[in-house]
């Protein structure tokens, strides 16, 4: 951590890391992004939707609705199931455009990447977010998004 804190202080750019435990902190989380992010920013997310939406699906329909109408540049890249296939059927409908990673690819968290933050939710108990609201390390996880968006044809 000090060698860690020593590269931060040294490049000059603030930055934080927030940890969110249990269902409850990570749906405020999840309430509070939609606060934030404007009309036609870029929101791109990593995930597998149908172990996302069973952790609450209510709650996540909600959050799928108010997201939509924001009008943001939305581009998800899901894991392949049947949850996946039914939002990227009704994408125009979510004001957001899917492809679908290798059909090997699992994955056990969600990745979310804003204008001004970087949020990984874990999808399993315990249920942890990490938020990260560094300039670089939102930077890297764009360009590494644009990688993988631009390396699958659209589906």
């Amino acid at each position: 951590l000090p060698d860690l804190n020593a590269l931060h202080v040294n490049r000059g750019i603030e930055g934080t890391i927030k940890q969110f435990e249990g269902m409850r902190a990570i749906k405020n989380l999840y309430s509070s992004i939609l606060n934030e992010v404007g009309r036609g920013e870029d929101y791109l997310v990593v995930s597998d939707p149908a172990r996302w939406y069973e952790r609450d699906p209510e709650f996540f329909q909600d959050f799928l609705e108010k997201r939509a109408r924001l009008n943001l540049n939305l581009r998800l890249l899901f894991t392949r199931s049947e949850k996946a296939s039914e939002l990227q059927k009704f994408e125009k409908n979510y004001n957001m455009n899917v492809r679908m990673l290798p059909e090997s690819t699992e994955l056990f968290t969600n990745l979310i990447i804003t204008k001004n933050k970087v949020i990984i939710h874990r999808l399993s108990e315990p249920f942890k977010a990490v938020v990260m609201d560094d300039p670089l390390v939102i930077q890297m996880h764009k360009e590494t998004f644009e990688v993988m968006w631009n390396s699958i044809r659209e589906n």
